[in-house]
Protein backbone atom coordinates (compact mmCIF):
# COMPACT_ATOMS: atom_id res chain seq x y z
CA UNK A 1 0.00 0.00 0.00
CA UNK A 2 1.38 3.37 -1.03
CA UNK A 3 1.72 5.99 1.66
CA UNK A 4 0.08 9.34 1.05
CA UNK A 5 0.29 12.62 2.90
CA UNK A 6 -2.80 14.75 3.64
CA UNK A 7 -2.90 18.53 3.98
CA UNK A 8 -4.46 19.31 7.36
CA UNK A 9 -5.87 22.59 6.05
CA UNK A 10 -7.74 21.40 2.97
CA UNK A 11 -7.68 17.61 3.08
CA UNK A 12 -5.95 17.17 -0.28
CA UNK A 13 -3.69 14.10 -0.49
CA UNK A 14 -0.16 14.05 -1.90
CA UNK A 15 2.13 11.17 -2.86
CA UNK A 16 5.14 12.50 -0.93
CA UNK A 17 6.13 14.82 1.90
CA UNK A 18 7.88 17.00 -0.66
CA UNK A 19 4.70 17.43 -2.71
CA UNK A 20 2.75 18.28 0.44
CA UNK A 21 5.43 20.75 1.52
CA UNK A 22 5.27 22.58 -1.80
CA UNK A 23 1.49 22.87 -1.39
CA UNK A 24 1.58 24.47 2.07
CA UNK A 25 3.13 27.83 2.81
CA UNK A 26 6.55 27.74 4.40
CA UNK A 27 6.88 29.24 7.87
CA UNK A 28 8.46 32.36 6.33
CA UNK A 29 5.64 32.72 3.79
CA UNK A 30 3.14 32.18 6.59
CA UNK A 31 4.76 34.88 8.71
CA UNK A 32 4.76 37.36 5.81
CA UNK A 33 1.15 36.60 4.94
CA UNK A 34 -0.08 36.95 8.54
CA UNK A 35 1.92 40.13 9.10
CA UNK A 36 0.66 41.67 5.85
CA UNK A 37 -2.96 40.86 6.71
CA UNK A 38 -2.55 42.23 10.24
CA UNK A 39 -1.19 45.47 8.79
CA UNK A 40 -4.07 45.68 6.30
CA UNK A 41 -6.60 45.22 9.14
CA UNK A 42 -4.71 47.45 11.57
CA UNK A 43 -4.29 44.66 14.14
CA UNK A 44 -1.60 44.40 16.77
CA UNK A 45 -0.19 41.06 17.88
CA UNK A 46 -2.13 41.40 21.12
CA UNK A 47 -5.39 41.98 19.24
CA UNK A 48 -4.72 39.04 16.93
CA UNK A 49 -4.07 36.88 19.99
CA UNK A 50 -7.30 38.05 21.61
CA UNK A 51 -9.41 37.51 18.46
CA UNK A 52 -7.91 34.12 17.64
CA UNK A 53 -7.63 32.68 21.13
CA UNK A 54 -4.01 31.77 20.34
CA UNK A 55 -1.56 32.71 23.08
CA UNK A 56 0.38 35.93 22.65
CA UNK A 57 3.64 33.97 22.81
CA UNK A 58 2.57 31.67 19.96
CA UNK A 59 1.39 34.61 17.82
CA UNK A 60 4.72 36.32 18.47
CA UNK A 61 6.65 33.18 17.48
CA UNK A 62 4.67 32.76 14.26
CA UNK A 63 5.00 36.42 13.27
CA UNK A 64 8.68 36.45 14.24
CA UNK A 65 9.23 33.29 12.17
CA UNK A 66 10.57 31.49 15.27
CA UNK A 67 8.46 28.38 14.82
CA UNK A 68 9.04 26.00 11.94
CA UNK A 69 5.99 23.83 12.52
CA UNK A 70 3.04 25.71 14.05
CA UNK A 71 -0.01 23.71 15.15
CA UNK A 72 -2.76 23.57 12.55
CA UNK A 73 -5.36 24.56 15.17
CA UNK A 74 -3.42 27.78 15.79
CA UNK A 75 -3.12 28.48 12.07
CA UNK A 76 -6.85 27.94 11.51
CA UNK A 77 -7.74 30.17 14.48
CA UNK A 78 -5.43 32.91 13.20
CA UNK A 79 -6.88 32.66 9.70
CA UNK A 80 -10.39 33.10 11.11
CA UNK A 81 -9.29 36.02 13.26
CA UNK A 82 -8.01 37.60 10.04
CA UNK A 83 -11.35 36.86 8.32
CA UNK A 84 -9.74 34.25 6.08
CA UNK A 85 -10.76 30.70 5.27
CA UNK A 86 -8.85 27.55 6.18
CA UNK A 87 -7.47 27.14 2.66
CA UNK A 88 -5.85 30.59 2.81
CA UNK A 89 -2.61 28.84 3.84
CA UNK A 90 -2.55 26.50 0.87
CA UNK A 91 -0.79 27.50 -2.29
CA UNK A 92 -2.60 25.26 -4.71
CA UNK A 93 -6.17 24.13 -4.25
CA UNK A 94 -6.67 23.02 -7.82
CA UNK A 95 -9.13 20.20 -7.29
CA UNK A 96 -12.73 21.33 -6.69
CA UNK A 97 -13.19 18.57 -4.10
CA UNK A 98 -10.22 19.92 -2.13
CA UNK A 99 -11.90 23.31 -1.98
CA UNK A 100 -15.15 21.66 -0.91
CA UNK A 101 -13.34 19.58 1.74
CA UNK A 102 -11.71 22.72 3.15
CA UNK A 103 -15.09 24.49 3.21
CA UNK A 104 -16.75 21.55 4.97
CA UNK A 105 -14.01 21.37 7.60
CA UNK A 106 -14.34 25.09 8.13
CA UNK A 107 -18.15 24.87 8.40
CA UNK A 108 -18.17 22.02 10.90
CA UNK A 109 -15.37 23.54 12.98
CA UNK A 110 -16.68 27.11 13.03
CA UNK A 111 -20.18 27.32 11.58
CA UNK A 112 -21.86 24.30 13.13
CA UNK A 113 -21.36 25.36 16.78
CA UNK A 114 -23.03 28.70 16.00
CA UNK A 115 -26.20 27.12 14.60
CA UNK A 116 -29.32 26.91 16.71
CA UNK A 117 -30.81 23.50 17.58
CA UNK A 118 -33.53 24.10 14.99
CA UNK A 119 -30.98 24.94 12.28
CA UNK A 120 -28.95 21.83 13.11
CA UNK A 121 -32.06 19.67 12.94
CA UNK A 122 -33.05 21.21 9.60
CA UNK A 123 -29.57 20.54 8.25
CA UNK A 124 -29.68 16.93 9.46
CA UNK A 125 -33.09 16.45 7.83
CA UNK A 126 -31.85 17.91 4.54
CA UNK A 127 -28.82 15.59 4.53
CA UNK A 128 -30.95 12.58 5.45
CA UNK A 129 -33.38 13.36 2.60
CA UNK A 130 -30.50 13.72 0.17
CA UNK A 131 -28.94 10.42 1.25
CA UNK A 132 -32.28 8.68 0.84
CA UNK A 133 -33.00 10.25 -2.56
CA UNK A 134 -32.79 8.48 -5.92
CA UNK A 135 -30.45 11.27 -7.07
CA UNK A 136 -27.88 10.27 -4.45
CA UNK A 137 -28.15 6.61 -5.46
CA UNK A 138 -27.63 7.62 -9.12
CA UNK A 139 -24.54 9.57 -8.13
CA UNK A 140 -23.19 6.60 -6.18
CA UNK A 141 -23.74 4.34 -9.19
CA UNK A 142 -22.00 6.79 -11.54
CA UNK A 143 -19.07 7.05 -9.15
CA UNK A 144 -18.81 3.27 -8.87
CA UNK A 145 -18.84 2.91 -12.68
CA UNK A 146 -16.25 5.66 -13.03
CA UNK A 147 -13.93 4.05 -10.48
CA UNK A 148 -14.24 0.67 -12.19
CA UNK A 149 -13.34 2.06 -15.62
Amino acid sequence: MEESFRCKACGEEFPSKEALSSHILSSEELWLKVESEMERLGLSQAELSRRSGVSAITVSRIIGNHTKNPRMSDIVAIAHALNRSVDWFCLNLTRPEARLDASLVEFFNYGWPKLTVEEKNSFRKMVRLFLESSYFRELQEKLKNFEES
